[in-house]
């Protein structure tokens, strides 16, 4: 086991590595931080409806999907990383709310009556795409703002 201060120089040097256009630096350094990934996506979730079915790791692993498509990423250094990353996580929920409000409309499918807590999920996912319109925008108008 490595101490904390081997582990910050290790993702210090892949940092540098992919700032210097090394094309794998982002894929060694993800499981470094996966840990920290996976706090992140915990906090994601939490604010998610209860019984999401998307758990901790299928978004931590979507998100790197998103990640090591986008080559930049690493190479702004580790706060710009977690922003990316949970830039990357907010979007995966939203493509899952969009895909489930697309499937609510339904596709031959029959009508089926909600439960009154049930409806009340339909409503946050409404108002989680109405949260990423909204971030898009400002991001347009000022993107640091966004940022924050």
């Amino acid at each position: 086991m490595s101490s904390a201060f081997e582990l910050r120089s290790e993702i210090t040097s892949l940092l540098t590595a992919a700032e210097g256009g090394e094309a794998n630096a982002v894929e060694r350094l993800v499981p470094l931080l996966y840990d920290e990934l996976c706090e992140l996506a915990r906090r994601q979730l939490a604010r998610e409806r209860p019984g999401h079915t998307l758990q901790t790791t299928a978004l931590v692993h979507e998100a790197y999907l998103k990640l090591a498509d986008d080559s930049g990423v690493a190479r702004r250094g580790r706060a710009y990383f977690f922003a990316a990353a949970a830039r990357a996580m907010r979007q995966v929920l939203v493509d899952h709310a969009r895909k489930r409000s697309a499937e609510k409309r339904g596709g031959g499918a029959d009508a089926v009556t909600l439960e009154d807590d049930a409806a009340g999920t339909e409503a946050f996912a409404a108002d989680l795409l109405d949260l990423d319109d909204a971030l898009r925008a400002l991001a347009d108008a000022n993107p640091r703002h966004a940022r924050v």
